[in-house]
């Protein structure tokens, strides 16, 4: 049964009348209501939680996530910043202060404290997921392989990661690894359309294998015929081995299956477009 956090708020706020300087009170509030999205309210506790107890470390970084939530960026790093000062090993006050930085859109600052606060904890999958992510994204791409892999290690079946170090592999221009992870992913889920269609990709741009790449197409077809992306994929790999008519079905095929999604359709349009321009339409 999910906690009646308005109750609870209430029984803060006759405590807090009972006892007005006692900063722990004005903390717990604030934590429910954030539970409740009343996040001016929380600010407000969490304000007269800093001035009541200056050096507690969980009252800056409480009051600095609430400052992220409001969009009051720099001091949310102010309060993170101030939360150091008090605690220098505050993982939380790093995770923070690296979350408003990367809303800044100061990558490498954001990068170095997620580096900082895992420094200072246990191996966390979700760690490694989410510096890799970041390192993918300021293309620091061997990084990024890094990261992953260590995600890997902890959870060798998270096959949302092994997508993610692929596409960094990709991004190296590593085509082989690339396709070794997607392989991995079909030994775990032999029914991965994902994996399928992004190794046909690569077969087909970057190893040459349009062959390889094709047969991995036939065999998504099969475990999702009304995937429109599938089509897609295999009609452009028709049309650069030139089979034109071949193409142009799967084109065809690729819009009935769209249903009402405009932004593919357009895209499917266009590419074949193209087709009917290269056969002299």
């Amino acid at each position: 049964k999910k906690p009646d956090y308005s109750k609870l708020i209430n029984l803060y706020t006759h405590a807090i009348q009972s006892n007005p300087k006692n900063a722990s009170l004005y903390f717990h509030r604030a934590k429910f209501l954030i539970l409740l999205n009343k996040f001016q309210d929380a600010e407000k506790d969490l304000i007269v939680c800093h001035q009541l107890a200056p050096n507690d470390s969980s009252c800056m970084v409480e009051l600095g996530g609430v400052e992220l939530k409001l969009n009051k960026i720099d001091k949310a790093i102010e309060q993170f910043n101030m939360a150091l000062q008090s605690n220098p090993n505050s993982i939380e006050a790093y995770l923070g202060r690296s979350d408003a930085k990367l809303q800044k859109g100061m990558l490498d600052d954001a990068i170095n404290d997620m580096s900082y606060a895992m420094a200072l904890m246990p191996e966390s999958e979700k760690m490694f997921i989410r510096r890799g992510e970041l390192n993918f994204s300021t293309e620091k791409y061997s990084d990024a392989i890094k990261d992953f892999t260590a995600a890997l290690k902890i959870n060798p079946k998270n096959i949302a990661v092994y997508d993610k170090r692929a596409q960094a592999y990709v991004a190296k221009k590593n085509y082989n690894y690339a396709i070794a992870d997607y392989e991995q992913v079909l030994a775990l889920d032999k029914r991965n359309i994902n994996a399928m269609v992004e190794s046909a990709k690569i077969l087909h741009r970057h190893v040459k294998s349009s062959n390889a790449a094709m047969i991995l197409l036939d065999r998504a077809v099969k475990v999702k015929p009304t995937n429109p992306d599938i089509y897609k994929v295999r009609a452009y790999i028709k049309a650069d081995i030139n089979d034109l008519k071949g193409s142009m079905a799967d084109f065809n095929t690729a819009i009935r299956f769209s249903n009402n999604d405009n932004k593919n359709i357009a895209e499917i349009y266009s590419m074949r477009g193209e087709l009917y321009y290269k056969q002299g339409f």
